[in-house]
């Protein structure tokens, strides 16, 4: 019996996938728990509709992330921290200091996108990736002076 899946099933497949399934599982339980429909023609057109009209957002996403990246990739923002003696630093830039000074220069970026292994605390350049999607990871810089 072919099948379109209406939401993801783990091991067999995606939303959207149209497959040939054995009938008792069809019917004891993808159409049961709302997990599939019946692959008619009506049906089959209206998912192909909804996949090109799926792929069409996808592609203005990508479209809208990669022009992001251009316009962040090699961005620079600079910070100030207080230092005590010996270079102590008095606090750190973290991931949220990071969006936020983002954000203040027009760029809306989540803190869980924000790639950096540790809170800054040290003077000087640093290198940070972004997180994206579709594959793009700008390299933006920060700079920490002293105050």
């Amino acid at each position: 019996m072919k099948v379109i899946f209406k939401q993801d099933v783990k091991n067999v497949a995606k939303k959207g996938e149209i497959k040939e399934v054995s009938d008792g599982y069809a019917r004891n339980y993808l159409f049961r728990n709302n997990l599939a429909v019946l692959a008619t023609k009506n049906a089959i057109k209206q998912a192909e509709k909804q996949a090109e009209k799926q792929a069409k957002i996808q592609q203005e996403q990508k479209q809208k992330t990669e022009e992001l990246f251009k316009k962040l990739n090699g961005f620079k923002i600079k910070t100030k921290l207080k230092f005590g003696e010996g270079e102590t630093a008095f606090g750190s830039v973290s991931s949220q200091n990071i969006s936020d000074l983002l954000k203040e220069k027009g760029f809306e970026i989540d803190t869980k996108n924000i790639i950096l292994e540790h809170n800054l605390k040290t003077l000087g350049e640093h290198k940070i990736k972004i997180n994206l999607g579709f594959g793009f990871e700008p390299e933006i810089s920060v700079v920490i002076e002293k105050e």
